[in-house]
């Protein structure tokens, strides 16, 4: 299968839990789950498995709640993760447009695994109180580690939250400075849950599928749309789907003042890019083993994409 990567701006993407974050922030050692059986249909887990993990450190703590411990394979993986600032003061924290989070998702024993992934820019994120902490639901972005079963099943976790049975470790991470520029501490903080997933109960197993015939496409291709003019007069949150509805990763932030950058992985040969909810004009058409790039302009009402060209793929 081919594993498209669209960028929109001039980003280089982070992959979630490959290396430091920019400007090499501390690394806290990660919560380590407990240990569990091989899989079967009925999976199970260690008595002291937990839908909960916690890191704390200096003046931050991340967690990550999962709804429970073993789901159904037709059935989405729940969840939330909530970072909070554990200091007497509001803070403003510093990072990516796409926020601070990133998920991976790693099946134990096998070759199967989504990295996520965030733009490689940098700016304000938001200010973080210590009655308010920052909260996502869990989310699937990034792109399948190279290697692992052809089957379309990553397709099902971006779109449907979906795991094939097995066991599962399902990490949290949260990345960002508090100081301006990207300067100042770094924060690397890194959860995980193990949680089953089994067949038993499952009325209506899914059929992995991969849009506009993908599987047979070679690889990696990459789309990359400069923002035309490059910086954001406005706040942004940019989207995309494939020409046939299906939605790819999450939707992504760029704050006014910033440069124009959002990513996403596994695409289809044409992709369409929603700005604010709404379509812009034309089709961004991923070329594979190239990279094509595209314009997006913003006229007085709405958004175009313009001005294709590739070139081989770096």
């Amino acid at each position: 299968m081919m594993l498209h990567r669209l960028i929109v701006g001039l980003a280089v993407v982070l992959v979630a839990g490959c290396g430091s974050a920019p400007g090499s922030p501390t690394a806290p050692t990660p919560v380590t789950p407990a240990a569990s059986p091989s899989s079967s249909p009925a999976v199970s887990l260690t008595p002291d498995a937990s839908t909960h993990a916690t890191q704390a450190d200096g003046d931050f703590r991340l967690d990550l709640d999962l709804a429970k411990l073993v789901f159904r394979a037709d059935e989405s993986i729940i969840g939330k993760a909530t970072l909070t600032n554990t200091t007497a003061k509001s803070i403003l924290i510093f990072g990516s447009g796409a926020g601070p989070f990133a998920f991976n998702y790693a099946e134990v024993g096998g070759k199967r695994e989504v990295i996520g992934a965030w733009p490689a820019d940098c700016g304000p994120i938001q200010e973080v109180s210590p009655s308010t902490p920052m909260t996502t639901i869990l989310t699937a972005s990034g792109g399948a580690r190279p290697g692992g079963p052809n089957d379309g099943w990553d397709q099902l976790l971006f779109t449907k939250r979906f795991l094939p049975s097995g066991i599962w470790d399902v990490t949290a991470l949260a990345t960002l400075f508090d100081g301006e520029g990207c300067t100042g501490r770094g924060y690397m903080l890194e959860v995980t849950v193990r949680i089953g997933v089994t067949t038993e109960g499952a009325a209506n197993l899914p059929t992995p599928t991969f849009p506009n015939g993908t599987e047979a496409q070679p690889g990696p291709g990459q789309v990359v749309v400069v923002g035309d003019p490059p910086t954001a007069t406005r706040q942004l949150v940019i989207q995309f789907e494939g020409t046939d509805g299906t939605v790819f990763g999450i939707p992504q932030t760029i704050f006014s003042g910033q440069t124009i950058s959002a990513s996403t992985f596994d695409l289809p040969g044409s992709v369409r890019v929603l700005v604010d909810g709404a379509l812009c004009e034309g089709v961004a058409n991923v070329a594979p083993d190239m990279t094509t790039t595209v314009a997006l302009r913003f006229p007085a009402s709405g958004c175009t994409i313009a001005e294709q060209s590739v070139k081989p793929t770096s």
